[in-house]
């Protein structure tokens, strides 16, 4: 898998597609997203599959397309694996690193810190 990608846990995200037709690998043009079938797979869950709005697959020439995952397909960090399918064509795939925004990642542990001096004072709730 040699598309690889970075992303955020609760971001969306736009990733780079290229469409080929199976038969000759010949660029595939006019895709429409109701024909898409795109799967995701966060480590270690299994795949979960969508069709992507029209608003969510963007043709861009020659067999490119863009794709973009909203914020509820990164769940949580860890490796992920995408994987679009159109009929005819060779599916594709892209493996993305998802990682935890650390402003978030923050906020919660400062939050937690909180929590926790809030019941050893007492001061609970």
């Amino acid at each position: 898998m040699s598309n690889m990608f970075q992303g955020k846990v609760r971001s969306s995200q736009w990733l780079p597609v290229r469409m080929l037709l199976a038969a000759d690998d010949s660029a595939v043009t006019g895709i429409a997203a109701s024909a898409v079938t795109v799967g995701i797979a966060l480590a270690p869950a299994a795949e979960t599959t969508f069709t992507p709005s029209a608003a969510d697959w963007i043709e861009q020439a020659r067999g490119n397309y863009w794709l973009r995952n909203g914020a509820d397909k990164y769940t949580a960090a860890g490796p992920c694996i995408v994987r679009v399918s159109v009929s005819a064509c060779n599916d594709y795939y892209a493996l993305v690193d998802v990682a935890e925004d650390p402003d978030a990642a923050m906020v919660r542990a400062v939050e937690q810190f909180a929590e926790i001096l809030r019941t050893a004072t007492g001061q609970a709730g």
